[in-house]
């Protein structure tokens, strides 16, 4: 049974917190399909950070596009095995 954290990018400090609380196994971040400076630098600290200790998927997402975010969020839970344990940040981004 596998932490898996599902979460938006914006800054780095709400993904890192979250990540470690939950004692995550796996990441999966959705950051905007258009990054800017802030999110490209928050990418890189987490992948730093966390990518030599979890797997770090991305998931590109249409910035403030709220239903496909929602619809991208569903497809990555359908794809998780049942006994994974999910947690969903939204918070950032």
């Amino acid at each position: 049974m596998a932490n898996i954290l599902i979460a938006t990018l914006y800054g780095h400090e709400p993904v890192i917190v979250t990540a470690t609380k939950v004692g995550a196994d796996k990441l999966i971040l959705l950051p905007s399909d258009s990054l800017d400076e802030k999110q490209r630098e928050a990418l890189d600290i987490i992948q730093k950070s966390l990518g030599s200790v979890m797997d770090v998927k991305l998931i590109e997402t249409k910035t403030y596009d709220i239903v496909s975010i929602a619809d991208e969020i569903v497809k990555v839970i359908d794809r998780i095995n049942e006994h994974d344990n999910i947690f969903v940040d939204v918070t950032s981004g």
